[in-house]
């Protein structure tokens, strides 16, 4: 949840584990506003997740179209962002609650011209309605155009030893391809080479 107050902008953070029970955690916050870069970005605040079909209020798209978000029932949408990425269906899409207490939200696909369906599952994994952000980008990360030490990768081989995400899933300002390794059941690590120490 967040609101503005004066100059300063404030972000409620709530961490509950898998029963819904708040503990204590480390968290990760991007903060991204509207500008006028030329990039492939896009964004919206899905707040209203009874409405059958709806342009949000708060969005961004860089190709200048206007973004909707079309309920397919309990706890899913369709999110539209026209106009951007081209029609290969590559980039990166991230959604992150923003409603409902204890609810967890995931991208379950996206295609080309930019439509992604999302859904959202409270702490027993029933599908709820809730509030949602969602953010596209391709080629750039959760920074301004032409930022150095940015990355974004698409994990999709779960039981994979060891593996380089495909092209179009992944991008690093470093130009090297980043690699994925599978430790231990549901246990990951990621290289990044290339990229500093720091950052989120």
């Amino acid at each position: 949840d967040s609101a503005e107050s004066g100059s300063d902008y404030l972000v409620q953070v709530d961490c509950r584990n898998r029963f819904g029970n708040h503990v204590d955690s480390a968290f990760v916050v991007n903060l991204l506003s509207l500008s006028t870069l030329q990039d492939d970005l896009g964004y919206v605040i899905a707040n209203l997740p009874g409405a059958a079909d709806y342009e949000p209020d708060i969005q961004y798209n860089s190709s200048e179209e206007r973004n909707s978000v079309h309920r397919l029932g309990t706890g899913k949408w369709q999110v539209t962002l026209p106009g951007l990425g081209g029609s290969s269906g590559t980039g990166s899409v991230q959604v992150t609650a923003a409603g409902v207490e204890g609810t967890v939200c995931r991208v379950t696909s996206w295609t080309a011209g930019r439509v992604a369906t999302v859904a959202c599952r409270d702490h027993d994994g029933s599908l709820i309605d809730t509030a949602f952000d969602l953010t596209y980008m391709k080629g750039r990360g959760l920074k301004f155009e032409n930022s150095h030490n940015v990355a974004f990768l698409l994990a999709d081989r779960p039981t994979t030893a060891s593996y380089t995400p495909s092209t179009g899933y992944r991008f690093s300002t470093a130009g090297i391809a980043p690699r994925v390794y599978r430790t231990d059941r549901g246990v990951y690590s990621v290289k990044l080479e290339g990229q500093p120490l720091g950052g989120s």
